[in-house]
């Protein structure tokens, strides 16, 4: 039976998330999925039955760890990525935030194009400081109005550092 087979294609894939790897970052990932909302397919095989059955975006956080002399800065972003995010989703997810009441020298959070075509937004220190919990919870919230579902992934340290010492094996 066809649903069954709609059924089985997205408990199979359900925990499916493409690894993202750069160096000397940390990521968490949110993937966001449209609720109440299964589109039909032409094929029952392969990426193309995944994506239309299940929709999605992956909203990226981003911690980049900069060595500085004795002392250690991380630079905080956000980005959207998936065929489903449109100017819509983007324009709505920054009216929320403009919504956010921001203290002093901290950054208004505000989404735009990068130049490899995602949406982008960073955060400076006071931002990260003050505001990170009200933003994200800003984003959340609004992708939930428009009929998003949401999960979590928290992503490992990407990156390596060379230990020195020595090792026996007997």
């Amino acid at each position: 039976s066809e649903d069954q087979s709609e059924s089985s294609i997205t408990e199979t894939h359900k925990n499916f998330l493409d690894p993202l790897v750069a160096c000397n970052e940390f990521s968490e990932e949110t993937r966001l999925r449209k609720t109440g909302t299964r589109q039909q397919t032409t094929t029952r095989s392969g990426f193309a039955a995944i994506h239309s059955i299940m929709p999605s975006i992956i909203l990226k956080k981003t911690f980049k760890i900069k060595p500085s002399g004795f002392q250690v800065a991380a630079e905080k972003s956000f980005s959207f990525h998936g065929g489903a995010v449109d100017q819509n989703i983007v324009a709505t997810v920054n009216q929320g935030l403009a919504s956010l009441r921001y203290t002093n020298g901290a950054n208004r959070v505000q989404f735009g194009v990068d130049k490899s075509g995602h949406y982008f937004a960073t955060m400076n220190h006071n931002c990260q400081k003050y505001h990170e919990e009200d933003v994200i919870c800003s984003i959340m919230d609004t992708m939930e109005i428009l009929g998003w579902d949401f999960r979590f992934q928290y992503d490992s340290e990407s990156s390596s550092a060379k230990v020195s010492g020595s090792s026996i094996t007997s």
